[in-house]
């Protein structure tokens, strides 16, 4: 059973989806927070709710957000690569050519 078709109860569950990058939020690497999710309503005497934390589960996998970060490389990028080796092949030529007699 994968981590969507599972209830989410706990704000750690939450956190560890968000996290492993099931959300789209971010790519999949741990967040060293100081205060983890659900910390600051847990000290205020006020922890989440199951429920809560059911439909916040809900609204953040809900969002057909891609979780893969896209190829930014375009055609111009390898414009750019061809027109710095001619560049370079040209100051080589100059350098290294020899001189008419």
């Amino acid at each position: 059973m994968s981590t969507h078709e599972r209830p989410i109860s706990t704000t750690a569950a939450l956190r560890g989806d968000i996290d492993s990058g099931q959300t789209g939020d971010k790519i999949s690497h741990p967040d060293p927070a100081a205060a983890p999710l659900g910390t600051d309503d847990e000290a205020g005497g006020a922890p989440m709710k199951n429920s809560d934390a059911a439909a916040a589960h809900a609204y953040e996998t809900g969002r057909n957000v891609p979780t893969k970060r896209p190829d930014q490389t375009g055609p111009w990028v390898w414009a750019v690569i061809a027109g710095v080796l001619l560049v370079m092949a040209a100051a080589v030529a100059v350098i290294y050519w020899p001189a008419p007699p």
